[in-house]
């Protein structure tokens, strides 16, 4: 009995650097670190860009009422400027003057909040993504470097935004 203790002990032991050995090899057990650069990922995303279309052709749109609007107020405003303009020429150009500085306030508040909203929409579904792929590939930690302070420097080779945009735009246009 006392001769099967040495060898349970050893082949435990072989084991158990076995296990120590392939582990500290096998990249899938391996946990990695990186950073990526926000700014690059969030502008080659490609739902980023689908939004930042839409919110072009919106602005777009927006801005044509505005000038429509705008000639509009100035052709009042010339009647009204007239030596022979009367009191309602005067009021109409000043109504739609009014009426005008409104518009142009709402449109630019709209396209103020929707362009938050679509930045947000996009950083949610980012988000998610960089979750996922740290996950799938075995990341400990992904940091965003933004150039704002947090991140002051990094090895190039930690840097994974290439990869994660190419991975994040394969899994929005689902492939």
């Amino acid at each position: 009995m006392k001769m099967k203790l040495p060898i349970v002990n050893t082949l435990l032991l072989v084991a158990i650097l076995t296990y120590v050995i392939v582990n500290s090899v096998d990249p899938k057990h391996e946990k990695k670190d990186a950073y990526i650069v926000t700014g690059e990922l969030f502008d080659q995303f490609d739902y980023q860009k689908e939004l930042d279309q839409e919110y072009k052709d919106l602005h777009k749109s927006r801005m044509k009422n505005i000038e429509l609007s705008k000639l509009n107020v100035l052709k009042l405003e010339k009647n009204a400027r007239m030596k022979n303009a009367t009191e309602e020429d005067i009021s109409k150009y000043q109504q739609s003057y009014n009426q005008f500085l409104q518009m142009e306030s709402e449109i630019n508040n709209e396209l103020a909040e929707t362009s938050g909203q679509y930045r947000l929409k996009v950083w949610d579904k980012l988000n998610s993504l960089v979750s996922q792929f740290g996950e799938e590939n075995n990341y400990e930690i992904i940091l965003g470097a933004g150039g704002d302070g947090n991140i002051m420097y990094a090895e190039q080779k930690k840097n994974i935004t290439e990869e994660l945009t190419a991975y994040c735009n394969l899994k929005y246009n689902g492939e």
